[in-house]
């Protein structure tokens, strides 16, 4: 993506979020045109990278316009990509620098931590290993997940996620399923720190 384009994403998701477009479908729906515009393999980046977790996370639930012609090669390319992964401790809850592992793992259902601790640099898998420790409880809370469904106030239903996910299982190489097992997914992150 060149300097142009990114130099007009970053006000419009800044935009967005002040206006807190991705809770009103209308307002966001204005913006899905113009961000559909960005390759999502160039996108998605950015977004992880500069916006919160809060941001990510609701503009994912509320427009699975962005993320449904997504292959499951797109977002190993998007985990591997390269941006800056790094975050300040104190922002270890509300950084989006790892979102596309942790939406992917709790929301679609997919195994993206494990691709993500196959393709990334030491540096990012220890940072990931860090973060997802800290946030573990949330991210393997099915229920939690369940209950953000139904509670309506958001786009996209469970069945168009699980029909995604199936999607992505189809595909070559395909992702496994995500272990929503606490204590397996805390061993494979603290062997991680100790490697």
């Amino acid at each position: 993506m060149n300097e142009n384009t990114l130099a007009e994403l970053l006000p419009m998701l800044d935009r967005m979020d002040a206006e807190d477009a991705v809770h009103d479908r209308a307002r966001l729906e204005r913006n899905i045109p113009r961000l559909l515009a960005y390759p999502a393999r160039e996108f998605w980046p950015i977004l992880f990278e500069n916006m919160s977790t809060r941001f990510n996370t609701h503009l994912f639930l509320n427009a699975p316009e962005l993320w449904v012609a997504c292959t499951w090669q797109d977002w190993r390319e998007v985990m591997s990509s390269g941006f800056d992964r790094s975050y300040r401790a104190s922002g270890v809850f509300d950084t989006g620098k790892f979102d596309d592992v942790k939406l992917l793992y709790k929301y679609v259902g997919v195994d993206s931590v494990g691709a993500f601790l196959q393709e990334a640099g030491q540096g990012d898998r220890v940072r990931l290993a860090k973060h997802l420790l800290a946030i573990l409880p949330l991210l393997v809370d099915k229920e939690g997940r369940d209950e953000d469904l139904r509670e309506g106030d958001v786009f996209v239903t469970e069945h168009q996620l699980d029909d995604y996910r199936r999607r992505l299982m189809q595909e070559t190489p395909a992702p496994a399923p995500a272990d929503f097992n606490a204590d397996r997914l805390e061993d494979l992150l603290n062997r991680v720190l100790n490697a």
